[in-house]
């Protein structure tokens, strides 16, 4: 069975408060525990707000908040 590949972003965050105003594709991978093609996935289809600035995501932190409940 292959192994999954250790992810890119490894910082953890311990509270809300901690995290920066807008976040990237690795940070919401690790907030969410998602893959993240399944979080780009998300984003195009309008699951998760986010803006897409010269090719990259960036996804504020409040509207993910709120789809997460905390």
């Amino acid at each position: 069975m292959p192994r999954c590949p250790k992810p890119r972003y490894t910082k953890t965050y311990t509270s809300w408060d901690e995290l920066p105003v807008n976040l990237t594709v690795e940070m919401v991978c690790s907030v969410l525990f998602m893959n993240e093609k399944v979080v780009q996935r998300k984003l195009a289809a309008g699951e998760i707000k986010g803006t897409k600035l010269g090719g990259k995501w960036l996804i504020p932190k409040e509207p993910l908040r709120e789809l997460c409940g905390g």
